[in-house]
């Protein structure tokens, strides 16, 4: 009989790196697609309800990756109160949520992934609240990693801009060192499901050889 494959839920996995992080696990892994619309399951990370309708269709699983996030771009002095306040409920809020309610419906030693961004360490002009909201999601991971210990592990991943969402380069003041194909960003992914660590921070500019185990050199988040 075959054996059965880990099971994986990728929350917003109809979004660019979604469903570059759906392709890049499915040679090994039954990956359960949600989203607002499309997928194997529909939820809107906004809403706690709706997240645990979603748990309640999918029961447990071995790993959650969170590939979502909104948040209003601008520089400091052009933000509003209510733009700092959309950018934490849009980015944070559900993704700290979805952890939350997620740690009922994860296999002992399984892991949840979350979406930060380089952003928070390598700051652009103009992107003052996604550098917050990037911040306090590492900040996160970080102490959850430490109240969890060995019962589930929780990582993020730190993508830079993404080629396929069409960065304005020229506009942004971008190099390359902040520029990245989807498929290459979903490696990290792959890499915190596998590592066995918790509590970090992946980089996927690390995985640009090619396989998941290229990123060697994770940062704490």
């Amino acid at each position: 009989m075959e054996q059965q494959r880990p099971r994986v839920l990728v929350v917003g996995g109809t979004g660019t790196i979604g469903r570059a992080v759906t392709e890049c696990l499915a040679d090994s892994y039954e990956v359960i697609v949600a989203a607002r619309g499309g997928g194997d399951v529909q939820v809107d990370a906004s809403a706690l309800d709706s997240i645990h309708a979603m748990f309640a269709a999918v029961g447990t699983v071995d790993a959650i990756v969170s590939a979502f996030g909104r948040a209003v771009t601008g520089g400091v002095g052009a933000l509003s109160t209510s733009d700092i306040e959309a950018t934490f409920t849009g980015k944070v809020l559900p993704q700290l949520n979805l952890a939350r309610v997620g740690l009922g419906h994860v296999r002992d030693g399984g892991s949840i992934t979350l979406t930060s961004g380089v952003l928070s360490k390598e700051p652009v002009a103009g992107f003052a609240a996604v550098g917050m909201a990037n911040g306090a999601i590492d900040g996160f991971c970080r102490a959850a990693a430490a109240d969890l210990g060995d019962r589930v592990r929780i990582n993020c991943v730190s993508p830079v801009f993404v080629l396929e969402s069409g960065p304005d380069r020229q506009r942004l003041g971008l190099d390359d060192s902040l520029l990245q194909t989807a498929a290459e960003t979903a490696l990290a992914y792959r890499t915190a499901i596998e590592s066995g660590l918790s509590g970090v921070n992946f980089d996927p500019r690390q995985a640009r050889a090619g396989h998941p185990a290229a990123a060697q050199a994770p940062d704490r988040a």
